[in-house]
């Protein structure tokens, strides 16, 4: 199991070839999802935010989150309402399958509840979800994205009172 950080996963997208026979594509692949990756790490804050998604993600974006459907902007500001909410955010990858220009991650995210998030104030609690991740990937990066995360656990999570040692019940 690998560990990456929040939204590793759409640069994960990014090895279009991940898997694929000819070695010299899959090297340039992985080179450049290790340095899109460096890149997240070093720069993404919601300051910094928007320079990402302009070097990242296409101008002509189309997802679907959970059901919603976002442009560019729209992911921002979903990114952002995210980044206001956690931190200590990451990805523990189970499985990345490519195909083509797209690639699938199947994957757990863990964060701490530290700000406001969907109307909830902070609860400090470390919050564990499962998210599936379709994208498909040209000129490097991402156009489309498809992702599912549980957010009825999510929110069963930011909302369970605690028992008298903090944790919450079973």
């Amino acid at each position: 199991m690998r560990t990456i950080p929040l939204w590793g996963l759409l640069l994960a997208a990014l090895c279009t070839g991940c898997g694929a026979s000819n070695a010299s594509s899959g090297s340039r692949d992985a080179a450049l999802t290790r340095s899109a990756l460096a890149d997240f790490d070093a720069t993404v804050t919601a300051a910094s935010l928007d320079a990402w998604l302009e070097k990242w993600i296409a101008p002509d974006f189309r997802g679907t989150f959970s059901g919603a459907s976002l442009d560019r902007g729209g992911m921002r500001e979903a990114m952002t309402a995210f980044l206001a909410g956690f931190s200590e955010i990451r990805h523990d990858i189970h499985q990345i399958v490519a195909s083509g220009d797209t690639v699938t991650v199947v994957m757990t995210v863990r964060m701490k509840h530290t700000g406001t998030f969907a109307g909830i104030g902070p609860t400090g609690r470390e919050v564990v979800v499962s998210e599936i991740d379709v994208s498909r990937v040209r000129d490097g990066k991402v156009v489309e994205q498809w992702a599912v995360l549980d957010s009825g656990a999510l929110l069963q999570q930011l909302t369970t009172v605690s028992d008298s040692a903090g944790s919450p019940p079973h």
